[in-house]
């Protein structure tokens, strides 16, 4: 199979699984504009809205400002499909590396407890972190989008997407990369290559 081949089939592919996780983001993100509208909640709506807080990593919510849900809201939203494209092309070779192929693991993702995922071969002594498995490439894709929704590295990111949002924009994956500095110890040369790659392949 000639690489063209390869690369066109894996874009198909992790579109596919992209698309499936962004709709369900879409869905629940939905829902909780609709319940800004409402005049009160129910107590089974406001229950509701805090799991769904505790899953994005949010405590003590309670639904009786406004900001509680602008802090859900800039959690609860998409992840560009071209931004998840060029971060697994870059991180698995076109899902190719060893850990796509062992793990369904498109992002090099870690788990940090003994036998959760794959050694690297190149692990430095006296680490214990290894590279997470997924069940399949939706399963990779749903905990790398989950990720960059909640953890404390890519504020960055999130804030870039909802100064988008206030302002009526598209969610640019070009833009939103810049949020991606904590990714990769090179920092912005590692931004400057994910553009690089949405430009020439997912444009």
């Amino acid at each position: 199979q000639d690489i063209q081949s390869i690369k066109q089939e894996f874009i198909i592919k992790i579109t596919q699984s992209e698309n499936t996780i962004n709709q369900i983001i879409l869905q629940k993100r939905q829902h909780i504009l609709s319940l800004i509208q409402k005049k009160s909640l129910s107590k089974q709506e406001i229950t509701q809205l805090q799991a769904l807080a505790k899953q994005y990593k949010l405590n003590n919510l309670h639904f009786k400002h406004p900001q509680d849900f602008s802090l859900l809201l800039k959690r609860v939203d998409i992840i560009p499909n071209a931004l998840i494209s060029a971060q697994a092309i870059n991180e698995s070779n076109w899902g190719r590396s060893r850990f796509a192929v062992e793990g369904n693991n498109f992002f090099g993702m870690r788990c940090h407890y003994p036998g959760c995922g794959i050694i690297p071969k190149a692990r430095p002594a006296n680490n214990h972190w290894e590279v997470a498995n997924y069940s399949s490439m939706t399963a990779s894709v749903r905990a790398y989008i989950h990720t960059l929704n909640t953890h404390n590295a890519y504020q960055a990111l999130r804030d870039l997407r909802a100064h988008m949002r206030a302002n009526h924009q598209d969610v640019s994956a070009f833009k939103l990369a810049e949020g991606l500095t904590a990714y990769s110890i090179k920092g912005t040369k590692y931004v400057e290559l994910i553009q690089t790659i949405i430009t020439r392949y997912l444009s």
